[in-house]
């Protein structure tokens, strides 16, 4: 496996390599790997291509791969069929950006309210498939859930999400996990006095234009 990208852990408030040097990931977030792979929407650029663009057009050194499990654009998705989805889509695109010595991240990409069994039933089954496939990636990076809404509690979030946590945490001690908060990941207002338990953890916002009057209050104590 053709891969000379170190492994990210977190240093206090920095992301660093196994060399202890400062990692700023700089990248682009991209459309469903099946959408793409299937030319949706009458796209002319398949998954790979949009990467090659990413990396020697923009310079990424980071891609975001959204997994929709409900799928998108008329597409299957993920919960319809999860080996064939890792094996024809997700599998294809880690191996591509491994060929092009850039970082991954996996996002379970959810935007939805975060406490029915429907969705624990859901995150537990897509995490308890991709954390062990993927643990010892040095490019991989995992994103818990994109955007979680109501309750707009953090409090709660946490207690809805530490144990989604402890299961990855169990099949990839040490890979690199992207949590955010609730209401679009926008409420980051309870990360410093009340964080998560855990190691490699980084905190992940989601910044609109038409949200960011909220910002200062939920920020005010990071």
């Amino acid at each position: 496996m053709k891969n000379n990208i170190e492994k990210l852990f977190v240093d206090n408030k920095k992301i660093k390599t196994q060399k202890g040097q400062e990692k700023i990931l700089c990248g682009v977030s991209i459309a469903d790997p099946e959408a793409l792979n299937n030319y949706v929407r009458g796209r002319f650029l398949n998954l790979h291509q949009i990467m090659e663009i990413a990396v020697f057009d923009f310079g990424v050194n980071v891609i975001r791969l959204p997994v929709h499990p409900y799928g998108i654009d008329d597409q299957p998705g993920w919960i319809s069929n999860p080996e064939s989805y890792l094996k024809n889509h997700l599998d294809k695109a880690i191996n591509k950006s491994i060929e092009l010595d850039i970082y991954v991240i996996i996002d379970l990409h959810l935007i939805c309210d975060y406490t029915s069994d429907e969705i624990n039933k859901l995150v537990t089954s897509f995490w308890t498939q991709v954390a062990p496939i993927y643990s010892d990636y040095p490019n991989v990076i995992y994103e818990l859930f994109n955007e979680p809404l109501y309750p707009d509690d953090w409090n709660k979030w946490k207690e809805i999400a530490q144990p989604w946590i402890d299961l990855i945490r169990k099949y990839a001690p040490d890979t690199l996990l992207l949590v955010g908060g609730p209401r679009w990941c926008q409420n980051m207002s309870g990360a410093a006095k009340n964080p998560f338990s855990g190691k490699n953890i980084v905190y992940s916002a989601h910044c609109y234009p038409d949200h960011l009057r909220d910002f200062n209050k939920n920020w005010g104590d990071l």
